[in-house]
């Protein structure tokens, strides 16, 4: 059977372990207990002396049963899958020779020997091992099997050449059922990281479907949709925290004219530029900011007051006009230039985000009209 490559291969061990961990100590542990009880039933029908069951059954549990249950449960605990399987490999083991060594010292062995052969099927496919153990645990078994048959001087010589076709046949169909699970386990695991893998797709997919529609394509700012979602979040958020929260528009003076001058293509440049410059800003002061429509740009942020929005407001006019872009068509200055209007909202009022968003609105057309390049103030903010 093909692995995987090497960190695959190690993921599946690492998956299949956690599966299987539980149920080969539980299989095992049934198994070890079934056989001794099938011993005894043996030696009970052979109706042998008690001194000499409990003599077999003493050192039937010291060499096999007491070993195996140590393996299984040091293989539970082992993080290495080789290691691993080497521990159920050494059970497979133990549990041969101990079955062996007892049908050897049974007077009538002919039952015990056919009952031999329920190891490989618990080994191979109760427990499971891996296909790579429970190949070389099977070899070993039919060897010791056949070796011990073919010995015996208590097996007819009629009776060896069936016994050993048992043991071969049925530890080959054992084999063939193992392979045949852990291919189907090695498919559902593909089956699982591919299915995993789609699903990781259809969330990154989602998540970016979802970015593009709350994000303005040239800028890469909130949209109009998404600026509605999180101011109303920030006018919710500000009265239960009872702290003030300022709204901020800002227009670009005279963009129109900028386009008709340098074409939409520098008028898209000039946008960027500006939705960078103001972000930087707004950002720094824990808010957010998006454009609101053409050159018209929304910034939202906790505010400690009239004065500290109106500072943040100037701080990016200055960032803009930092940028030195030339504007030869504004009446105000030969560079690119903003209008800005602020508002706040004191969280005592009963007033919605439409509202506060209408006065900033209102504060920008002031600035508007009262020369551009200047940042104008509702003044209705300082009361309440």
């Amino acid at each position: 059977m093909r692995a995987f490559e090497p960190e695959r291969e190690r993921a599946f061990q690492s998956s299949r372990h956690k599966r299987r961990a539980l149920q080969t100590y539980w299989a095992g542990l049934t198994a070890l207990v079934a056989y001794n009880a099938l011993l005894v039933a043996n030696f009970v029908s052979d109706q042998i002396e008690p001194a000499a069951v409990a003599s077999v059954l003493v050192w039937t549990q010291t060499l096999v049963t007491a070993p195996c249950i140590a393996l299984l449960l040091a293989s539970r605990r082992c993080p290495a899958p080789r290691v691993r399987d080497a521990m159920k490999l050494a059970t497979y083991a133990l549990v041969v020779l101990g079955a062996v060594l007892v049908n050897r010292s049974m007077s009538e062995p002919l039952l015990d020997a056919f009952m031999l052969v329920l190891i490989p099927v618990v080994c191979n496919v109760a427990l499971p091992l891996s296909f790579v153990s429970a190949a070389v645990g099977s070899v070993f078994a039919v060897a010791v099997f056949v070796v011990n048959v073919v010995t015996s001087a208590k097996f007819a010589p009629e009776a060896q050449g069936a016994l050993a076709l048992v043991y071969i046949a049925t530890t080959a169909i054992t084999l063939v059922a193992n392979y045949r699970y852990e291919l189907a386990e090695r498919m559902h695991y593909l089956s699982s990281l591919r299915e995993a893998q789609r699903s990781e797709e259809v969330q990154r997919a989602n998540a970016a479907l979802a970015t593009l529609s709350r994000t303005d394509f040239l800028t890469g700012l909130a949209n109009r949709r998404h600026i509605d979602e999180r101011f109303g979040e920030a006018v919710r958020d500000c009265r239960a925290e009872n702290r003030p929260l300022a709204v901020l528009l800002a227009d670009i003076d005279h963009f129109k004219a900028y386009n008709d001058r340098f074409g939409h293509l520098q008028g898209d440049d000039c946008l960027r530029e500006v939705a960078q410059a103001i972000a930087g800003i707004v950002e720094a002061h824990g808010g957010f900011v998006g454009r609101f429509g053409g050159e018209e740009f929304v910034a939202v942020f906790s505010s400690s007051g009239f004065d500290s929005a109106s500072a943040i407001g100037d701080r990016i006019r200055g960032a803009v006009l930092a940028l030195a872009k030339p504007h030869a068509e504004s009446a105000k200055s030969p560079f690119v230039t903003l209008s800005v209007g602020v508002a706040t909202l004191n969280p005592d009022w009963p007033e919605d985000a439409q509202s506060l968003l209408r006065r900033a609105d209102a504060a920008l057309y002031r600035a508007k009209r009262n020369g551009r390049d200047r940042t104008e103030l509702d003044l209705r903010a300082v009361g309440g």
